[in-house]
């Protein structure tokens, strides 16, 4: 007969998940990593990157979305691992130096976009994606 512990059970089954998505935060951290590489961002400029003020960020966050949503706006992104700001100009409202200044961030946050980073795109969700 085996006799466990349900309660030990259910704390064995809880470390396991909590074990599981850990190591499936890191792998995808890891692939993101060489995504970014691929734009020539390193992942340790993230957070001086990162704009500084909430509605800023939410700018650039909504600038990515409208790329990774228009298909050649995407397409350009893809292929030349820059920003179409000329195209660009045309389908937001903010400032072109705006754009040039968060280029990175939005590239960044493209990436999370265009990518299968569940845990990533779980971040994103506060600003209405």
């Amino acid at each position: 007969e085996n006799m466990e512990n349900p309660q030990e059970v259910k704390v064995a089954t809880e470390k396991y998940i909590q074990e599981t998505e850990s190591w499936q935060r890191r792998e995808e951290i890891a692939e993101y990593k060489n995504a970014l590489l691929q734009y020539k961002i390193v992942f340790h400029e993230l957070p001086d990157i990162s704009p500084k003020h909430k509605d800023a960020r939410k700018s650039a966050i909504q600038i990515a979305k409208i790329i990774f949503e228009h298909p050649d706006l995407r397409h350009y992104v893809l292929e030349k691992k820059r920003l179409p700001i000329n195209e660009l100009m045309k389908h937001v409202t903010v400032s072109r130096k705006t754009i040039e200044r968060n280029r990175k961030y939005i590239l960044a946050i493209f990436i999370i976009l265009c990518g299968d980073y569940v845990y990533l795109k779980d971040y994103l969700k506060g600003v209405n994606l």
